[in-house]
C-alpha cells in the first residue's frame, strides 16, 4: 500500500505542477487530490486537520500569484493601468499563443503577455518606452516569483503526504 500510495501521491504533485506552470490552479488540484487519495483510505494516514491545513496553502499560494504580480510591477514603477494591462495581457497571452506553441504556448503565452499587457498599459498612460519596460519586466518577475512560490507549495503537500504514508 505504501510504495503504490506514493505513487498515486507523485502523479498527482506531477500534474498539480504542470498546471501552475501552464497557469491553472494547480495547487488546489494537489490539495484535491490528496483529498480524495485520503477519502478512499479513509482519513487514516493524513488526518481531515491536515487536509485542512493544505488547502489553506493553496488557498494563500492562489493570493499570492496575485499579490506578487501587483507587487512586482509595483516595485518596478508601474501604475494601476500596467497592472490592470498585466492581468489581461497575461490571459490574452495565454489564449492567443497556446494553439501557435501546443505544448509550451500557454506558458510562453503567459509570460509575454504579463510582460506586454504592462509594458502596454504603462506607455499608453504616458511614460516612456524604458519606464514603460521596466514596468513589464516587474510584472514578468512577479509572475515568476509567484508561480516558484506555488511550486514550492505543490511539492511540500506532495512531501508531507510522502512522509505520512512512508512513516505514519
Amino acid at each position: 500500500m505504501n510504495i503504490a500510495a506514493v505513487i498515486i501521491i507523485i502523479l498527482i504533485i506531477f500534474v498539480s505542477v504542470i498546471m501552475v506552470i501552464a497557469g491553472l490552479p494547480g495547487t488546489f488540484v494537489a490539495a484535491g487530490g490528496i483529498l480524495l487519495f485520503s477519502m478512499i483510505g479513509g482519513f487514516k494516514v493524513i488526518s481531515l486537520e491536515l487536509l485542512l491545513w493544505f488547502f489553506f496553502a493553496a488557498v494563500v499560494g492562489e493570493i499570492m500569484e496575485y499579490i506578487s504580480g501587483i507587487l512586482g510591477a509595483k516595485k518596478y514603477g508601474s501604475s494601476t493601468k500596467g497592472i490592470f494591462g498585466a492581468i489581461i495581457g497575461g490571459m490574452a497571452g495565454a489564449i492567443i499563443v497556446t494553439p501557435l506553441l501546443p505544448g509550451l504556448g500557454t506558458v510562453v503565452g503567459m509570460f509575454a503577455g504579463t510582460f506586454l499587457g504592462a509594458f502596454i498599459g504603462e506607455y499608453i498612460s504616458g511614460k516612456d518606452i524604458i519606464k514603460s519596460g521596466r514596468a513589464g519586466w516587474g510584472a514578468f518577475l512577479g509572475r515568476v516569483f509567484a508561480i516558484g512560490l506555488k511550486i514550492i507549495i505543490v511539492l511540500a503537500l506532495g512531501a508531507v503526504s510522502i512522509v505520512k504514508y512512508i512513516y505514519g
